[in-house]
């Protein structure tokens, strides 16, 4: 009974893990609202945009079309949708975000080291500078230099590689932002993440490790 229990348990928390990489996607769409003009802000709704973010993975249930040039192609497809642009722009930034994931763009890579990548990623609260970088959405393509991190990663599992494309991704969304949604960054653009945001993040992952050490005890007994 208490192996059955124990097992509820994980089962139950593997959850949290997934929305943390949520949470990396909402910090992207998150930057961009608080880049905007208030006059701006109040034609949008915040809220939308979050759930855009997350769509793909956790309401579409899209695994397969987070690389170039499929999601190229579903990020245009969603910039063109005009009939909720808050949410369009969320699932596009989304697109747009996993086009520079370093798993994304190799074949065959093991799940748990890609999980890994990612996760360390939603710790990363990326600082970079709005304004526009230059880039287009049609340039989404040189985000596929990005493979060669993933070997790199995989003998060191250095953290700075994900950081580094999060800041590489929060780039190039907020060049495309700033065309779609026409506006000037306001002074002030980046978010004060509240501590206490980060300290749940620890207290999650310690209950994960905590409930992981009976289990593999579990399976090997």
């Amino acid at each position: 009974m208490n192996k059955i229990l124990i097992v509820l348990i994980f089962i139950l928390i593997i959850p949290i893990v997934n929305s943390w990489k949520d949470d990396t996607h909402m910090q992207f769409v998150e930057n961009v609202y608080h880049s905007m003009p208030f006059e701006l802000q109040n034609e949008l709704n915040l809220s939308r945009m979050k759930e855009g973010s997350v769509a793909p993975d956790k309401y579409f249930k899209d695994f397969k079309m987070h690389h170039y040039p499929f999601s190229y192609n579903l990020a245009k497809k969603w910039l063109e949708n005009k009939t909720d642009i808050s949410y369009s722009f969320g699932v596009a930034a989304h697109y747009t975000a996993d086009s520079f994931v370093a798993a994304h763009n190799v074949a065959g890579e093991k799940y748990n080291d890609h999980e890994y990548f990612e996760l360390q990623a939603t710790w990363h609260i990326s600082e970079i500078e709005c304004k526009d970088y230059g880039f287009k959405l049609d340039q989404l393509g040189i985000a596929r230099k990005n493979a060669k991190d993933w070997y790199v990663w995989l003998k060191s599992k250095d953290k700075s590689i994900a950081n580094n494309e999060v800041d590489e991704a929060m780039i190039f969304i907020y060049s495309i932002a700033i065309n779609y949604f026409n506006y000037k960054c306001r002074d002030k653009t980046l978010i004060s993440y509240d501590n206490k945001f980060n300290n749940l993040k620890i207290i999650q992952a310690s209950l994960i490790f905590l409930l992981g050490l009976p289990l593999l005890y579990f399976f090997k007994n």
